[in-house]
This record gives C-alpha cells, sequence and structure tokens, in this order.
C-alpha cells in the first residue's frame, strides 16, 4: 500500500508521530501495526523495513507511527525517516497483529505500557473513546519522568485508573502492577515495550500469581 508522508509532529521532547495519507481506504483494529518500507541510500545491515505499531485509531483519517528520535546511535532507517521531506511516497504494509481488545467486553482489563510501549494503548483507547464502548480498564505507563509523558489528552479520560510510574521514583516490576492495579482472577494484562523488560516483567507477574494466559504481549525493538 502505498502512502504520502504529510506531516510530523513532537510528542515530547525525545519523541514524534509521522503522519501519511494512504492511497486508498485502509481498515485495521486498534492496537495491529504495520511494516514501514524506506529505501534509502548507505543502508546499514538491517537495510529498509521496519515494523511500527499504529498509534492512530481506525476511525481517524491518517495513519500515525509514534517513535523515539534517537541521537548518533540511531540507525540508518531511522535518520531516514527523521530527515523524510514532506509529501515523499512510502510504503505501508497491511496492518496485521493481534494485540487488540478481546471480543468480550465485560473482561477488566490492565495495560501496561513501558515507554514508546503505550503507542498501541493510545490507539485502543483513542478508538474506545470515539466509538463510545466503555471497557474496565486501567493503565500504568512506565517511564524515565514525566518528561517524558505522552498522549495525555487521550490517557487523562481514565482519570483515576491511569497510573504514571516514573523510574525516578520506583522501577517497574510485577509487585508495583499488582499493588497499583488489584487484579483478580477475571483480569487481562497487556504489556506493551522492549523486550527484555517484557519478559521480566512477566516472570514477576506469574511469581504473583497471574496465570501466563492472561498476559498478552508486544515487544518493541530499538530502531
Amino acid at each position: 500500500m502505498k502512502a504520502r508522508f504529510v506531516k510530523k509532529e513532537s510528542v515530547n521532547a525525545t519523541v514524534a508521530s509521522f503522519y501519511f495519507e494512504p492511497s486508498q481506504p485502509i481498515h485495521y483494529v486498534a492496537g495491529q501495526f504495520t511494516e514501514l518500507h524506506l529505501p534509502h541510500e548507505s543502508a546499514d545491515a538491517r537495510k529498509d523495513k521496519r515494523w511500527f505499531t499504529l498509534s492512530s485509531a481506525p476511525h481517524e483519517d491518517l495513519l500515525c507511527i509514534t517513535t523515539r528520535l534517537n541521537d548518533t546511535a540511531s540507525s540508518s532507517f531511522k535518520k531516514a525517516l527523521i530527515e523524510l521531506p514532506l509529501g515523499s511516497e512510502v510504503s505501508l504494509a497491511a496492518p496485521m497483529g493481534d494485540f487488540v481488545l478481546p471480543k468480550l467486553a465485560s473482561l477488566p482489563l490492565i495495560f501496561v505500557a513501558i515507554g514508546i510501549g503505550i503507542t498501541p494503548f493510545r490507539s485502543i483507547l483513542a478508538d474506545l473513546q470515539a466509538t463510545g464502548e466503555q471497557r474496565d480498564i486501567q493503565l500504568i505507563h512506565s517511564i524515565r519522568s514525566l518528561e517524558d509523558s505522552m498522549f495525555g489528552d487521550v490517557l487523562g479520560e481514565l482519570g483515576e485508573h491511569c497510573h504514571i510510574a516514573t523510574e525516578n521514583d520506583t522501577q517497574l516490576t510485577g509487585t508495583l502492577i499488582t499493588q497499583l492495579t488489584q487484579p483478580s482472577s477475571d483480569h487481562y494484562i497487556y504489556i506493551a515495550g522492549p523486550e527484555h523488560t517484557v519478559e521480566r516483567v512477566i516472570t514477576e507477574l506469574e511469581e504473583q500469581g497471574i496465570p501466563r494466559r492472561h498476559i498478552y504481549t508486544d515487544f518493541f525493538q530499538g530502531y
């Protein structure tokens, strides 16, 4: 699928969103991801394709990916994305993935976002707000400091059910998650973020008595 790059917006000092206008109508489910093909000169060993969760919601006209703006350690792909001229045409794969809401709307949910792992939850929450569908959701966003906050306009709608955990105060652990959310045996926990951190948190949640079958994950790689 072809798409045109139409704008870039800062989310915070180190994160930006990139917006693309698809060449044809596209249908997807909130929480899914796409593959961006971005040919560029002097591509490094990781070449010119990357997976990104869509931070946009299905009702929104533009497709959006949100990523951290790395320093000089960035890959050639990330540098090409940051420098992409407005109006450029790119290729996007059809959205895919099963990190989406369960069909049974009565299930209580806990969302755990680690850093940039907030992106699928932004898509899901914005979609719920647009449709008016009610779900029992608590969210924890683990960030380094409050300066790394993202999507406050959407997360703010959760009110007291949105927990911001900063590493300046305490490390995100399975114990902290259960203390903040008090999960019952009916809860399902969705976790998105860097793979090594997600794997650690899964182990700690299992030690807290959370069944592995009640945990869904979305891994994010550094680009």
